[in-house]
């Protein structure tokens, strides 16, 4: 418990450090790639077929949060075959059953996400990071937060050409205290 503490203040004041630019983070083009963006949850909204930004305006009241995170391994291994197409129906298949209050996905491309959000179980049930005409989280590969509770708000920021950051604000009360993932 006390390394791990001690990880998590190291984490922290790293971040502090980057905040106030005394630690820059550098990816091939020899800094950030673009400055964080904050943009707003993504809920389906069938009338329009289509996902759309729909900002949570409401806390949810939890008694229990069940949390999934998965590395889905991208699909941009040149020609090495990763069979994509046979292991996301056994993802999304895992996800639905799995049934989570919060899924984080890391290694997720554009076209994992557009099947993903293809989904009706996703659809009717989960906000996203990210929408089917909204997926720079995600380009080439990145951070896709599905949630049950409403999404306030996702900042965006990409680190290097490879790396993203997805910081997902969801308006949750655990009794006193609040939850942000």
């Amino acid at each position: 418990a006390t390394e791990t503490l001690d990880a998590i203040r190291r984490a922290q004041r790293t971040a502090e450090k980057i905040q106030q630019g005394l630690i820059k983070v550098r990816g091939r083009g020899g800094g950030r790639k673009a400055p964080p963006v904050e943009v707003a949850g993504m809920r389906y909204v069938a009338e329009k077929e289509c996902w759309m930004p729909c900002p949570a305006v409401q806390s949810a009241r939890l008694e229990e949060l069940k949390v999934l995170t998965l590395n889905v391994l991208f699909e941009l291994y040149g020609d090495v075959e990763t069979h994509l197409q046979v292991r996301m129906a056994q993802i999304f298949a895992e996800l639905q059953k799995s049934d989570a209050d919060i899924i984080l996905l890391q290694e997720v491309t554009p076209s994992f996400a557009e099947m993903l959000l293809q989904q009706l179980w996703v659809r009717d049930h989960y906000w996203s990071s990210c929408g089917d005409q909204q997926t720079d989280s995600v380009d080439p590969s990145g951070q896709l937060t599905l949630s049950k509770w409403p999404v306030r708000s996702v900042l965006f920021a990409r680190l290097s050409q490879h790396k993203t950051v997805v910081l997902t604000t969801i308006l949750a009360s655990m009794g006193r205290a609040r939850a942000l993932l």
